[in-house]
């Protein structure tokens, strides 16, 4: 099973979309904008618009959420898309008692695989 290790920002407002003449006039008057013309780009006007942002991303709760919903559906082995991308703190979670894993040493690492005790780990808070 693949899994992201990286966000996505989606805006609340689909400012990139196809205009007839019509609406680019209304724009003009609505926004008070004054009209351009270039012979490279053509006509054009400009104006401000507020948009709010919602970023997804995974934090170490909803990891270890996927990680335990895998392995309940015996999904054995995951890999990440990218490591580094991701808070290094997640990798504590493929800690054993008393081992320390470098996420930078691939080598040293299980990345593969879920760890048998991620179940009975408390998610952060």
């Amino acid at each position: 099973m693949g899994v992201p290790l990286y966000g996505r920002a989606w805006q609340d407002k689909r400012l990139s979309r196809a205009l007839r003449f019509k609406n680019v006039q209304d724009i003009v008057a609505e926004k008070k904008s004054e009209t351009n013309y270039s012979s490279e780009l053509g006509a054009w006007f400009e104006y401000s618009e507020n948009v709010v942002v919602t970023v997804f991303y995974d934090d170490e709760r909803s990891l270890l959420e996927k990680l335990n919903l895998y392995k309940a559906r015996e999904i054995e082995s995951v890999s990440f898309w990218r490591i580094g991308l991701g808070a290094d703190t997640f990798w504590n979670i493929f800690e054993p008692p008393g081992e320390a894993i470098d996420p930078r040493d691939r080598r040293s690492a299980p990345w593969y695989a879920i760890p048998p005790y991620a179940s009975d780990l408390a998610a952060p808070r």
